[in-house]
């Protein structure tokens, strides 16, 4: 698959992702739903998020970063990225859906977060030498 199919691929499945999280904001009563109404919920808007962030992530490194290294690893970075952020956003939204939010829970989450993206930094360039 080359760099253009890919983000094809990408455009096209993040607006599947962007669509199914309307219909199931559009459909779904979360006053009256079950646990698979916000399981619907929750993993349409983390898959939108994934697609959107690895795309603005990929384009912002490519405007950055001219040819210095191949595309690949710009894509494997904007995605390892997106990732990260949309788990970030996803669980900043199940805590406030649940009522759990406050500045300690968001300052480990932040923590985390950050953690998660050091370690991933560190781990890939250990792997490569």
């Amino acid at each position: 698959m080359n760099l253009r199919q890919y983000l094809i691929v990408m455009v096209l499945a993040t607006i599947l992702c962007w669509v199914s999280w309307f219909f199931v904001i559009l459909n779904i009563d979360p006053f009256e739903t079950n646990l698979s109404g916000f399981i619907f919920f929750y993993v349409s808007i983390f898959l939108a998020m994934v697609g959107t962030f690895s795309i603005i992530l990929f384009s912002s490194y490519q405007v950055v970063n001219k040819r210095e290294r191949p595309m690949y690893f710009h894509v494997q970075k904007s995605f390892r990225d997106s990732i990260v952020m949309a788990i970030f956003i996803t669980a900043l939204l199940y805590l406030q859906g649940s009522g759990l939010m406050n500045v300690w829970n968001f300052v480990i989450l932040v923590s985390a977060a950050l953690s998660l993206l050091i370690f991933l930094i560190f781990n890939k360039k250990a792997n490569s030498v």
